[in-house]
């Protein structure tokens, strides 16, 4: 399974646990960390890793509508986790970061920068696919609470209350 940076890496089978086929970047400039987490990601029907790239910047080029990026911290064009973070979360996308976590000020300025959550990569390959997961719950118990909220308000309504 041997992937360039910038070129578009997909798995076979678009069925999903989660209802839909979630749309994951990757930021990642070590070739051998991309095609670990390609490979590792391959085995998850409703994840496909649709783009990896050495840069943010080459990230938001090429376009691609995503549902999370997998960033790394030290990126071989010096660029700032925070901005990184920033330049994502500009274009609607939540970011996780998976990284050696050598530097604590970088892992301090990513999580200032509001990522949803940092893996090492010194964890097991389970650990980035329940991280991702994680935030799929997320997005699920954002969605439940605003038709809650929602219902609350009816019932208010509908009761004489509003």
């Amino acid at each position: 399974m041997a992937h360039s940076a910038g070129e578009p890496m997909t798995v076979d089978e678009p069925i999903s646990r989660h209802g839909r086929l979630r749309r994951i970047g990757l930021v990642e400039d070590h070739e051998s960390v991309a095609v670990g987490l390609g490979a590792i990601l391959a085995d998850e029907a409703d994840l496909e890793l649709v783009s990896v790239t050495a840069t943010v910047d080459e990230l938001v080029e090429l376009g691609e509508k995503l549902d999370l990026v997998v960033l790394d911290l030290r990126l071989g064009d010096g660029s700032s986790p925070r901005s990184n973070v920033e330049k994502l979360h500009a274009l609607g996308v939540q970011v996780l970061v998976y990284t050696g976590a050598e530097n604590p000020f970088l892992v301090r300025s990513a999580a200032r920068a509001g990522v949803l959550g940092v893996v090492r990569k010194s964890e097991p390959a389970a650990a980035i696919v329940a991280a991702i997961d994680l935030d799929h719950v997320r997005d699920v118990g954002r969605a439940v609470g605003r038709v809650v909220g929602l219902a609350l308000l009816l019932v208010a309504h509908v009761d004489g209350g509003g």
